[in-house]
């Protein structure tokens, strides 16, 4: 089949992802801003991969308005977070995203790390004062953490990559049905 890779990236995770899938599927992966010069009609499958932000996926609705109306693509969205993968995070993800219920389409859920230096500032701060929040309540009564709360302590402490070729194996093994 005759694929594409659309991808948004903010910190280079998701983009790491796009560009092992391209290599695995020989095919291209284009950045979304650069959209507008592909022609989707050209392409039997289109993948669409973008990074977790506030429980959306970044960029989906925006690639969604430029899909062919009335083609037979295969389209397949796989969104990037730094969350370890779970079938609750999965599936709040698409609960989330409506449009991939209403689409129906195939969707698949990646690790992938966290680079506080990468992060705009309002978004940096923000994860600062959620973390110093989290901090003060830990110190007054940690068992009203949750185990989210703990997870989240625990995860954006410092630079981490979990990005792995082995976690688009699932993917991979859709498509090859």
């Amino acid at each position: 089949m005759n694929s594409v890779i659309i991808f948004k990236s903010n910190t280079g995770h998701t983009e790491q992802y796009a560009n092992m899938l391209a290599t695995e599927l020989g095919c291209k992966a284009i950045p979304l801003n650069q959209l507008s010069k592909v022609d989707l009609n050209a392409y039997d499958r289109i993948f669409f991969g973008g990074c977790v932000h506030a429980s959306k996926v970044a960029g989906l609705n925006a690639f969604i308005k430029h899909l062919p109306k009335n083609a037979n693509n295969q389209v397949i969205v796989f969104a990037v977070g730094a969350n370890q993968y779970s079938e609750q995070n999965t599936q709040d993800l698409i609960k989330n995203n409506m449009s991939l219920t209403e689409l129906n389409i195939p969707f698949f859920y990646l690790q992938g790390g966290f680079d506080p230096e990468k992060l705009n500032f309002a978004l940096r701060m923000m994860l600062q004062g959620v973390a110093k929040s989290l901090r003060k309540k830990l110190e007054a009564n940690p068992d009203e953490l949750t185990e989210k709360d703990r997870e989240f302590l625990e995860f954006f402490q410092e630079k981490n990559n979990h990005v792995d070729v082995k976690n688009l194996a699932e993917l991979i093994s859709y498509i090859s049905k």
